[in-house]
């Protein structure tokens, strides 16, 4: 062979001779490929996914790492020669021969779970096919280790464990990369296509291959043909098999990252779409549906008798024109939010013009006197806080004309190195004390809405009785950035 000649060439030696010298590093690799690969298994967390292998992917992974630490066994066990007894040596052996079976009868278990559920047979029987495959592994194990002779009984593990274990996870691999085609893309589905391929020779090298003669027909698939057709002890070809189960089953996990990064993006989407319809909500609220809910006072205060006097009609018409006027005002604000999904009249212009705008329209309409009162040096606010700012006074203005009974309000804004101390502040009423704690249960869309807005800016917000012990007082305390302007 053409590998053989170049590395006898560089070594001075037989290939052959060389593997024989280092069969324990070799032994060792061996050992190490599988317990890696289970290792990389059991750390990942597959218990969100859907897929029936993430469920099943544990039996693997026990197989994988205690073959690995079985094939250790030819390493570390000889060495304790110098200490323990050869009854102490026997027992290391049994050990090892046990795990050496329960790796393959998990293997086994792997495939039988994942194929069974998809076989044509009545659940009951399923189910019964995938609780009976730990009995037959075990009879197996016992048969193949206590009753048989030495190598006959490996011979007959590997057969009826090995063999059809990994032939039925192959298998599963085909299976699930039909289930994952159209998921993912093609380099995550090809994973699983390698992943049956390398299984389905493991089944040769691993299943059929034993120590002595086999069964009649595959009598020449021992371990001393091998050796001698190739030039390389099996256990050779079996960590080289071992070394490629570990790196395809390292990239067939990365199926459930894809998996975990679209429920990822999914949650993202969704959680988008929600802020964005509390966001319409909120604006709606607070913008349309109180300009509406104005429209209707006016309209109570003008057919507020239930008889009217000829000289009634002229203020009635009146009332009538400014609503209207008032209604075409909706009309372009739901228009423009319709067809922008974004700001409607509100924040469309400069906050302190929205407040002077309030406070002429809260004296001529409402009778209510509004006071606006700037100190500190001015901060070019943002545009976005401008306009949640201009939402908030505007529900609290509704609220101050619905429910206070009020004669003033003041707006105070407080600028304070990088800190704004906004306050609305009524002299009616005032408002329940448990309203004051639990705004967001008792004190209607409104409050919430408010609360909501203070709270996507970081900003401390309170509803509470006014200072002089009358009407309302609403406050923020929120940070903005300096600005030179």
């Amino acid at each position: 062979m053409i590998t053989q000649r170049i590395f006898s060439e560089l070594l001075e030696v037989p290939f052959s001779k060389f593997i024989d010298i280092n069969m324990v590093p070799l032994l060792f690799a061996y050992g190490l490929a599988f317990f890696s690969a289970g290792l990389a298994i059991l750390l990942q967390r597959h218990k969100i996914s859907n897929f029936r292998l993430a469920h099943n992917l544990w039996f693997l992974g026990a197989f994988c790492i205690i073959h690995g630490v079985s094939e250790w066994g030819e390493v570390f066990i000889p060495i304790q020669g110098e200490y323990l007894s050869q009854a102490g040596i026997d027992v290391l052996r049994l050990i090892q021969e046990i795990c050496w079976g329960a790796s393959f009868a998990f293997l086994l278990q792997f495939g039988v779970s994942m194929i069974a559920p998809n076989l044509p047979l009545v659940p009951r029987v399923r189910m019964l096919i995938v609780l009976y495959a730990p009995a037959w592994s075990a009879a197996v194990i016992f048969v193949g280790l206590f009753i048989l002779p030495d190598e006959i009984g490996k011979g007959f593990i590997r057969y009826l464990l090995t063999f059809f274990g990994s032939l039925l996870t192959a298998a599963a691999f085909v299976n699930e990369r039909h289930r994952f085609a159209g998921l993912y893309s093609r380099s995550a589905t090809s994973n699983l296509t390698i992943a049956a391929g390398v299984f389905g020779i493991y089944a040769i090298l691993g299943g059929l291959v034993v120590p002595e003669r086999g069964l009649p027909v595959l009598e020449n698939l021992n371990n001393e043909n091998v050796h001698s057709n190739t030039g390389l002890p099996i256990q050779f070809w079996r960590m080289v098999i071992g070394v490629a189960i570990a790196v395809v089953v390292i990239r067939t996990l990365s199926i459930f990252d894809l998996e975990f990064r679209q429920r990822l993006e999914k949650a993202e989407r969704e959680q988008a779409l929600l802020e964005d319809r509390q966001r319409i909500g909120r604006d709606l609220h607070d913008g349309v549906i109180q300009s509406i809910y104005a429209v209707g006072m006016q309209l109570d205060v003008a057919t507020l008798k239930e008889e009217l006097a000829p000289s009634d009609w002229p203020m009635v018409r009146a009332k009538i024109k400014s609503v209207v006027v008032q209604l075409n005002e909706v009309i372009k604000d739901i228009r423009k939010y319709i067809f922008n999904l974004g700001p409607i009249q509100i924040g469309e212009t400069n906050l302190y013009n929205y407040l002077k705008e309030a406070a002429a329209e809260l004296t001529s309409r409402n009778n209510i006197d509004m006071k606006i009162d700037v100190t500190g040096e001015r901060i070019n606010l943002p545009v976005a806080l401008q306009r949640d700012l201009a939402f908030i006074v505007h529900e609290a203005l509704s609220n101050v004309i619905k429910h206070a009974s009020a004669c003033s309000v003041s707006v105070r804004m407080d600028f304070q190195d990088n800190h704004l101390l906004f306050e609305i502040e009524d002299d009616g009423v005032g408002i329940d004390d448990s309203t004051t704690r639990t705004f967001g249960v008792n004190g209607g869309q409104g409050l919430i809405n408010m609360a909501q807005r203070a709270e996507a800016r970081g900003a401390e917000f309170s509803v509470s009785i006014g200072r002089g012990g009358i009407g309302t007082l609403v406050a923020l305390n929120i940070s903005v950035p300096g600005n030179d302007g």
